[in-house]
């Protein structure tokens, strides 16, 4: 799977970029007791068919310093397509977009250290209608589309307090959405 990792240098500013792709293709066959009326065996597709694409982003610029201060600016996301073929279902044909951005601040001052950030992210998921007849009996559920977001920050201080100890101080907020197999 191809993946992608650059630094662009901005007079002494400079950005990161890490890009990827990654496909998965899940399959899984059942056993079937053979059928002597028949002198041939005829291959059955998979009973699990399953192919997930990702893409991942995750691009960084950091400011170039001024004295003790530091700025940087991040853009992250992932997106993935999930497509099913074969006749039993462990995650439903989905799209997901996951895309965040931030800001983190970082200020040196002997022998304090301070840090803070702020981050917005979002996640919006897009579920197929399923409808699947096997044996007579149908498994089935609507499609659905749904949205969740959060604004979370993170404050912290470090202080040197000789060559083998440092405090540490940090307060940070977090968020996590649902994923596909908690929501369907």
């Amino acid at each position: 799977c191809p993946t992608s990792q650059n630094t662009l240098f901005l007079g002494m500013g400079k950005v990161k970029a890490n890009l990827g792709v990654s496909s998965n293709i899940r399959k899984e066959y059942e056993e079937h007791e053979e059928d002597t009326a028949h002198a041939h065996e005829e291959e059955e597709g998979a009973a699990l068919d399953m192919k997930l694409l990702t893409g991942t982003w995750d691009v960084k610029w950091y400011l170039p310093k001024l004295k003790n201060t530091e700025l940087v600016f991040a853009l992250q996301g992932m997106f993935q397509d999930n497509l099913n073929r074969g006749e039993e279902l462990l995650i439903p044909d989905a799209n997901l977009l996951d895309a965040g951005v931030g800001t983190m601040l970082k200020y040196d001052m002997e022998p304090f250290h301070f840090q803070a950030g702020i981050r917005y992210d979002m996640r919006k998921i897009q579920v197929n209608d399923y409808v699947h007849t096997h044996d007579g009996v149908v498994e089935s559920f609507a499609g659905f589309s749904t949205s969740y977001s959060s604004v979370n920050g993170a404050l912290g201080g470090t202080l040197h307090m000789g060559n083998h100890m440092l405090l540490r101080l940090n307060f940070a907020s977090g968020f996590r959405a649902p994923n596909l197999s908690e929501l369907t």
